[in-house]
């Protein structure tokens, strides 16, 4: 999605439209029915539109848009765990929805992504120690904590920014 920096790499402007019965992820979980439109001017995609679903109802969609020097990334997935074990992100979420939302300067190549990720209704299983200490402060968490069903929150979310590949978290909030 950034710039491309490969000087051996001149592909022309083009437009694809795809439709897909299954778009398979190196971590083995596909994406059905996947459908994408990419437009590249040349030197950047100024349009990607996925979509797709990790089977039934768990919907999926990443939107990067570009308007003047604006640079848009929305990620919404009606399943915050499939999805982010099929980027292979983590696999101690189980369930949710998540949405993720960033902008940057598009004008400059390292300016980095900025925004906000809000996950709601999801299980953590395999916390730390600490974090499964912590849950037994309450009486969901020992009820939990007794059947084996991991850590609920009804919604975790916070700042976001995205640079160089990593990403970066500030101040989280998880109720």
């Amino acid at each position: 999605l950034a710039r491309n920096d490969d000087s051996d790499t001149n592909l022309p402007p083009l437009a694809i439209d795809l439709r897909l019965g299954s778009l398979w992820f190196s971590t083995g979980l596909p994406l059905q029915n996947a459908n994408a439109r990419l437009i590249f001017d040349g030197k950047l995609w100024r349009t990607v539109d996925l979509a797709g679903s990790f089977g039934d109802k768990r919907n999926v969609s990443l939107k990067v848009a570009t308007a003047g020097t604006t640079r848009t990334l929305s990620f919404e997935s009606s399943d915050a765990g499939a999805a982010l074990r099929a980027l292979n992100i983590a696999d101690t979420v189980n369930g949710g929805r998540m949405l993720l939302a960033l902008t940057r300067d598009a004008s400059k190549d390292d300016t980095p992504w900025r925004g906000n990720f809000a996950m709601r209704d999801i299980n953590v299983v395999k916390a730390p120690i600490l974090a499964r200490t912590l849950a037994l402060a309450s009486f969901t968490g020992i009820t939990n904590a007794l059947a084996g069903k991991g850590i609920e929150f009804a919604s975790v979310d916070g700042p976001l920014g995205f640079k160089d590949r990593m990403a970066r978290i500030a101040n989280p909030r998880a109720a």
